[in-house]
């Protein structure tokens, strides 16, 4: 059955309606029924729901339902995509075996957990849509004193957009939630007698962070691809990210890749020891990979390396929930995405840098990595490890980019005394000195410029993806890294060639601009958008 045909639909009087344009492929809000409820009522409803709709399409695509034939149970009639509720099986059958083991053990407090289950798993934009006309009656009432005092009332445009944002950490638009394309599921568990469940509540999210089996899934659940999604305050709420194939593909293999003779495909991997970071000081793991599907098998990829910033969780900030949907390697609109956004064989490391606090208590820096070889040892052990996961030999690197945010710019700045990285993509991280940063971005300008005017005809685009060099600098005016990437503004102005030649679109490889992006979202807002095409006008 259609989502767009769960509700008859029905004609209103449109002038009485005042709705935003929402996505043609959206459940339209006309479609939405509240028996019993005024002309005014009704309205408001339609403008709350297009409102969480459009708010939703910012920042994911619409997912119709999913066909039965993709879905398998994972028990008791809960369902998810194939790949998805094998893995999720296999979880909860491992944290019950251990929490038994523990008990067994003695261990004090494993005696009080019991009734690890899992609460909801694929929901359909259809009943999704259901779910949300049903509750809206609901969300009504609770909010209305709280609107009644509102510029232009308890049904205005900021009683609107209240409600809307309000019903938005409740549930899901429609289409939009991350339980609609089969890839998330919701947990419980028993501790010390209470329920754990699906719930906002501040004291049910405090004792579910605290419990065992937050823990246990912290430490473990990767191993079977799910992660927290760190953008929502939902310790109960986990998320699928490995191989989407069907069950009958998978081969019995957790792995997220796999190698023929002609393909790799898409995955990524967590390390927890890896030698040259065995002096960084933090929680594990020490390194995340992922890498895009490769349709053959390379004897060279490209390797992009990310140096992460400082942490509010200090030294139990943990890769996968604090950095790396930041880290510019995630899709922004498709967290399940691992395309890296590239067509070149290319992997990407992720390494956790070391604990030092500071005046902060905030700070991470990275000393293994900025010695004369720390760099290319880990590149080294990373190709090793991932031609070894993959089935390969004699595995290089082809082009090298280096990204940093924030804290991570200091590291940088010290790599690049050592290293000449094809691309540089700095992330509001130029809190320092960025003599090292100019001094590589002029020789590789006049590296690119003297190619290009050299070979006229050739395509000077192609060049410039697969030899050419790329710096892209943001920073936020008015804050501590204005006036150091300023200095790379200038230097960079200085040397860009300005008169009509193939090498004028050097500007737009090499340039250093202004953001209002807020500084924790930068990477994650421009850099997946870098790694597609790093001339591109990012928006």
């Amino acid at each position: 059955m259609s989502a767009h045909s769960i509700v008859p639909s029905m004609l209103e009087n449109t002038s009485q309606l005042i709705l935003e344009t929402i996505p043609p492929e959206a459940i339209p809000a006309s479609q939405l029924r509240w028996d019993g409820a005024s002309a005014e009522q009704l309205d408001f409803m339609r403008r709350v729901y297009e409102r969480q709709v459009n708010n939703a399409a910012q920042r994911r695509s619409f997912v119709g339902d999913v066909p039965a034939a993709e879905l398998a149970e994972i028990e008791n009639g809960i369902r998810a995509r194939g790949a998805a509720a094998i893995a999720c099986r296999e979880m909860l059958a491992a944290a019950r075996a251990d929490l038994q083991q523990q008990k067994q053990r003695g261990v004090q407090r494993a005696r009080s957990v019991s009734g690890i289950r899992i609460t909801s798993g694929y929901r359909s934009a259809s009943q999704q849509f259901a779910s949300w006309q049903n509750n809206f009656p609901m969300y009504e009432e609770r909010t209305r004193s709280q609107r009644e005092g509102l510029p232009g009332g308890q049904y205005g445009a900021e009683a609107v957009r209240r409600l809307a944002s309000y019903i938005g950490r409740i549930l899901g638009a429609p289409g939009y939630s991350l339980h609609n394309n089969g890839l998330a599921v919701d947990l419980s568990v028993t501790e010390n007698g209470i329920r754990l469940r699906a719930s906002s509540n501040v004291e049910n999210i405090r004792r579910w962070r605290q419990s065992w089996f937050f823990e246990w899934l912290t430490n473990h659940a990767a191993q079977y691809h799910y992660y927290q999604n760190t953008a929502i305050d939902e310790p109960w709420h986990w998320e699928y990210r490995g191989n989407t194939a069907q069950p009958e593909q998978l081969l019995n293999h957790r792995s997220t890749s796999h190698s023929t003779s002609r393909v790799i495909t898409a995955g990524r991997a967590e390390l927890n020891t890896v030698p040259v970071l065995r002096s960084h000081r933090g929680t594990a793991p020490a390194l995340i990979l992922r890498w895009n599907d490769m349709t053959v098998l390379p004897d060279r990829v490209d390797v992009i390396i990310h140096l992460h910033g400082y942490s509010d969780d200090r030294d139990r900030m943990i890769l996968s929930r604090s950095k790396e949907p930041n880290s510019g390697f995630v899709n922004p609109d498709d967290p399940m995405d691992l395309s890296l956004g590239r067509d070149r064989p290319t992997l990407a490391i992720l390494p956790r840098g070391n604990y030092f606090g500071g005046r902060s208590g905030k700070g991470y820096d990275f000393p293994a990595l900025t010695t004369p070889s720390g760099l290319s040892t880990l590149i080294d052990f990373c190709l090793q490890h991932f031609s070894q996961e993959v089935g390969l030999a004699n595995l290089q690197m082809d082009r090298l980019i280096l990204t940093a945010h924030s804290g991570g710019g200091a590291a940088l700045m010290r790599i690049l005394r050592h290293h000449n990285p094809h691309e540089v993509h700095v992330f509001d991280a130029l809190y320092q000195d960025a003599s090292s940063l100019i001094r590589w971005a002029e020789n590789r300008i006049h590296r690119d410029q003297v190619a290009l005017e050299a070979s006229m005809g050739r395509n000077a685009a192609q060049y410039m993806r697969e030899q050419g060099g790329a710096l892209r600098v943001f920073y936020r005016s008015g804050t501590a890294t204005e006036a150091y990437s300023l200095r790379v503004q200038r230097a960079l102005g200085q040397v860009l060639p300005t008169s009509p030649s193939p090498a004028e679109l050097l500007k737009n490889w090499y340039r250093a601009e202004p953001t209002r992006v807020p500084h924790g979202d930068i990477p994650r807002r421009y850099g997946f958008q870098l790694l597609r095409d790093a001339s591109s006008a990012v928006r």
